[in-house]
């Protein structure tokens, strides 16, 4: 995962605060399959009344998030340094 794509991830999670909204069901899954699991069948989505399993993938994908943007922080140079 890149920064940018990190980033675009964190947009996403972010609007999920106890729930996830009905319209970002079908993006977590694809953030979850494409950053976490990719060896994840697609097709076989879990229920979405399975609060547990999309409890688990939101935060797999929050701590992803989390140490994209920390490893790539702490890869930039400081601001005068060349």
């Amino acid at each position: 995962m890149t920064r940018q794509e990190a980033l675009e991830v964190k947009e996403i999670v972010d609007q999920c605060v106890g729930t996830i909204p009905g319209h970002l069901v079908d993006r977590v899954w694809h953030y979850y399959c494409t950053y976490i699991d990719p060896k994840q069948n697609r097709q076989a989505r879990p229920c979405t009344c399975s609060g547990k399993f999309w409890t688990g993938y939101l935060f797999s994908l929050k701590d992803k998030v989390t140490d994209v943007l920390r490893e790539t922080e702490e890869t930039l140079p400081s601001i005068g340094e060349s």
